[in-house]
């Protein structure tokens, strides 16, 4: 099992996710705002997740 972040990245956002045995448990994605700024646009962490760090 492996909880570790992942990181996607398009041409003009992108999102990090964790994945649980092959099933995207939680999501944060983003927007580039400029050369050195985000703007996170969307969180979500799965039910059953909560409590386990998914959304820090």
């Amino acid at each position: 099992m492996s909880d570790e972040v992942q990181l996607k990245i398009n041409d003009k956002n992108g999102a990090f996710y964790i994945e649980v045995n092959g099933k995207q448990e939680s999501l944060m994605t983003f927007v580039f705002a400029g050369e050195d700024k985000i703007i996170i646009d969307h969180t979500e962490v799965n039910s059953g997740n909560e409590g386990k760090g998914f959304g820090k």
